[in-house]
């Protein structure tokens, strides 16, 4: 009661301010030590006693409220003396409090989070040091706790993130790790790490964060002396930890540091040998602890340093068991990030270092895929058709024996999965403009889904062309000679024919009466062409039956289609920078294009400009020291030499391009186009006709079969008109007379039918060409090979060569053509009488 008289005596204002600041009902039995000595009088005891009293208005709280907070900024050290006084007392007022901010949080009422976060920008403002900001600090965190969306309003503004880096720097960096790094309990670490997700958010601490890290492991390399730790080898030990959590969260940060710059930060995960540990939390049950290692490859995948270190190799097995793992897993999410990590490392995997080092692991990857590819969902299986077209290059199927009936599998379920997909019947009633836009949308992914299987089947195509050249890869080697050979080269080229046929085909057909689409026909195109080469036994048949199909009439609507903008088609192939394998495919695709187009005489570009682009091409595979599949550098050449008529000679660069890409190859016949300007391409160029020339007139003789006929029976019958391969023939033999040796050559080495149209050529050349002053040249070389000749088989020529009767009757033809020329010496006469002898012998 003491302390209720001089309230009610005291005057008008104040008596009302302190009347309004205690509990009158209360107050009474309140010690005096527990009243504020000074204004605004403030009674602790009744504010206690009053707040959680129902029957008290709210404004009346609110006032009181308001007054200790008045008491606190005038008076900080008094009002700290006064709740300091009882422990229990001041826990109580605290707890209190705290429920109000409770029920801020719960009410989520922005008007008053607003307020709170102005409050405690305030106090952080006028904050003389850190220290005393610890409070305020730990009521944000907590707000943070309760109201996650209220993080999002905080990291607006990123002033307070930078006043904070000066100060991480230059202390709290090395402290921070070091914590980290020796935290004994789980709850610390998990604290650790939390506080490190949120300053990873801010590119300006990752470059910090790791450049410490980069000096800390190149200190330790330098001096060998353990000493501060990095970032990376904090978040290994935690990933090397029991606790699945700390091994989740461990795995977000190594996330959330690559996805500020992959290039820049993965090489110090690298080094660390996280993949490794990565690689092995693929086995684990946890779909979380899964799909983190899952990110974390993708973008430590796009390192070169990923694969150079053989990550990839040590981790292959570990992906696709992880793949078969998560498959029978009802998490589509899951599904889609695992075929995304696993298309990422077959297209990204350097050909030099083999992927799958078995057959067995070849054909569990296979398997995999082909049970992924299979998915009802249709995203899904979309990731599984990209895996499987990165999955079939050579240098992934070269572990022998090459398993190709199983690729026939994988190939099929590919297929039938396609078909299945766009033989889903499409609601075409006109309901409006939402059910137009879901058809065209429908339409649109049926159209993406088709168009990447059809590049999976063409690389299946690629495939069987390059493994022609690998005798190893024609057969398996482990089946018994009696039984049937069904694991073969040529039976899955005729497999690729029959799915063509039965599947491809028809889904194009289906597709282009619903959309035009371009890029799918590049491919289709390029399908069909791959096909005429991987089984030439079965073209003829293959193309009467595109012939009497709808096919002829879909392609001669859908090549105008394609690269519908021809300078655009030609600026992309005459790119000279570096050329990724996606952009180098599509290079190759839209160059066979051409190629398909000036065989049959459709030129919609000039000559001029197409020169100029397969040039670039060229040149620029000679950069990156590329090899281009053989379709394709076949049609390089076909172009250049079509092409070059018009635009002139080529120049040394592209010369000795095309000389080395030809000296890789087994058999000419493989890059060889049957045409006058393909022959001049090659004789024109003393480069190409020395190394190249005698094996081009070879395959040239092997196609003119019936023109040697016609030139022989008419021989006698004045000159009728030459055909135009003849014609380019006999210009090259014009303007470079030394052309006629590899002639004279090929009638004493060839067989005789093959010697037989040569000889039939030069008569006629030299009929037609009597100007031509090449007596002395010819008689030089018929002299010098028979007297190699007479030299190699010594006492018994008759058995050299069946073809000495030929090379005879091309010198007399040359001796009576030039009467007037010096006569043979007694040498020459000599040689030619035992040459004579022979071929009598012979005949």
């Amino acid at each position: 009661m003491s302390v209720r008289e001089p309230a009610a005596g005291l005057p008008g204002p104040g008596r009302d301010e302190e009347a309004a600041l205690l509990f009158e009902r209360a107050h009474y039995r309140h010690d005096p030590r527990w009243l504020l000595p000074m204004s605004p009088r403030l009674c602790l005891a009744c504010a206690l006693e009053l707040l959680p009293e129902p029957s008290v208005s709210l404004v009346r709280k609110k006032h009181v409220l308001s007054g200790f907070r008045d008491a606190l900024m005038r008076h900080a050290s008094l009002v700290m003396q006064l709740v300091a006084q009882d422990q229990r007392v001041c826990i109580h007022f605290i707890s209190m409090l705290f429920v109000l901010i409770q029920l801020t949080t719960q009410l989520k009422l922005e008007q008053t989070i607003h307020c709170l976060l102005d409050e405690c920008h305030k106090e952080l403002c006028n904050m003389p040091s850190m220290r005393g900001s610890l409070a305020t600090l730990t009521l944000l965190g907590k707000l943070v706790d309760a109201i996650p969306a209220l993080a999002d309003k905080l990291v607006m503004e990123h002033i307070a993130a930078e006043m904070l880096l000066g100060h991480f720097r230059e202390k709290l960096c090395p402290l921070f790790l070091s914590t980290m790094d020796g935290a004994q309990t789980k709850e610390l670490k998990i604290n650790c790490l939390g506080l490190l997700r949120q300053l990873l958010k801010y590119d300006l601490f990752v470059s910090m964060i790791m450049n410490k890290s980069v000096l800390v492991e190149s200190t330790e390399s330098v001096e060998g002396l353990p000493g501060e730790t990095s970032l990376p080898l904090v978040l290994k030990k935690l990933l090397l930890s029991r606790d699945e959590t700390l091994q989740v969260a461990s795995a977000h940060c190594i996330t959330a540091v690559l996805l500020h710059s992959p290039a820049k930060h993965a090489p110090a995960f690298i080094h660390a040998d996280i993949p490794e540990f990565l690689f092995e939390h693929l086995s684990s049950s946890s779909e979380v602890l899964v799909w983190s290692s899952y990110n974390c490859l993708i973008l430590l995948a796009e390192e070169p340093l990923f694969f150079s270190k053989c990550h990839t190799v040590y981790g292959i097995e570990s992906v696709v068991r992880s793949l078969q793992g998560i498959l029978r897993m009802n998490n589509t999410e899951l599904h889609k990030q695992g075929l995304l990590l696993f298309a990422q490392i077959l297209t990204r995997q350097p050909e030099e270092i083999r992927l799958f080092t078995s057959s067995a692991m070849c054909r569990d990857a296979g398997r995999a895929l082909q049970e992924a590819v299979n998915s009802p969902v249709l995203e899904v299986a979309a990731e599984a058709v990209k895996a499987i077209s990165a999955f079939l290059r050579k240098d992934h199927q070269s572990a022998l024996p090459v398993l190709y009936k199983e690729l026939q599998a994988l190939l099929k379920a590919m297929l039938s999965r396609c078909a299945d997909s766009s033989q889903t019947p499409l609601n075409w009633r006109p309901l409006g403009h939402a059910s137009s836009r879901d058809s065209e949308k429908a339409i649109l992914q049926r159209g993406r889904f088709l168009l990447s299987t059809l590049e999976g089947f063409r690389n299946a195509c690629r495939l069987a062309v390059e493994f022609q050249n690998e005798p190893s890869a024609q057969e398996n080697p482990f089946t018994a000679p009696s039984a049937e050979k069904e694991d073969t080269l040529e039976a899955f080229s005729e497999f690729l024919l029959s799915a063509c046929d039965s599947l491809c085909i028809p889904m194009v057909m289906r597709y282009s009466e619903q959309a035009t689409h371009p890029a799918l026909m590049e491919v289709f195109l390029s399908v069909l062409h791959s096909l005429f080469v991987i089984v030439p036994h079965m073209k003829e048949k293959f193309s009467e039956k595109l012939e009497l199909s709808a096919v002829s009439e879909l392609l001669q609507h859908g090549l105008p289609q394609i690269s519908s903008r021809s300078p655009e088609s030609l600026a992309f192939l005459s790119d000279r920078q570096y050329v990724e394998g996606a952009t180098r495919q599509r290079q190759y695709c839209i160059l066979l294009l051409f190629y398909l187009a000036y065989i049959h005489e459709d030129r919609f570009v000039s000559e001029a400009e197409l020169f100029m682009a397969v040039r670039s091409f060229l040149l620029s595979l000679q950069d990156q020291g590329e090899r281009p599949p053989l379709v394709v550098f076949r049609a390089s050449i076909y172009l250049l030499a079509i092409c070059q008529d018009k635009d002139g000679a080529l120049d040394e660069a592209v010369v000795g391009a095309i000389r080395k890409l030809l000296e890789g190859i087994l058999d000419l016949h493989l890059v060889y186009t049957h045409h006058p300007l393909v022959l001049r391409l090659f004789l024109l160029y003393p480069e190409l006709m020395s190394r190249f020339g005698h094996r081009v007139l070879e395959l040239w003789f092997s196609w003119e079969e019936s023109i040697c006929e016609e030139l022989d029976n008419v021989a006698s019958a004045g000159q009728p008109t030459l055909p135009a391969s003849l014609a380019a023939l006999f210009h090259v033999l014009r303007s470079s007379p030394s052309t006629l040796l590899i002639l004279l050559d090929l009638i004493y080495s060839s067989p005789v039918d093959t010697a037989h149209k040569v000889l039939i050529v030069l008569r006629t050349f030299l009929r037609r060409n009597e100007d031509v002053q090449v007596g002395g040249l010819i008689r030089g070389h018929f002299l010098l090979i028979l007297q190699h000749l007479l030299v190699e088989h010594g006492s018994s020529p008759s058995g050299a060569s069946g073809n000495l009767p030929l090379l005879l009757s091309l010198l007399s033809l040359v001796q009576l053509r030039n009467e007037s020329e010096q006569e043979l010496d007694s040498m020459a006469m000599k040689l030619l009488h035992q040459g004579a002898l022979a071929a009598w012998d012979s005949a």
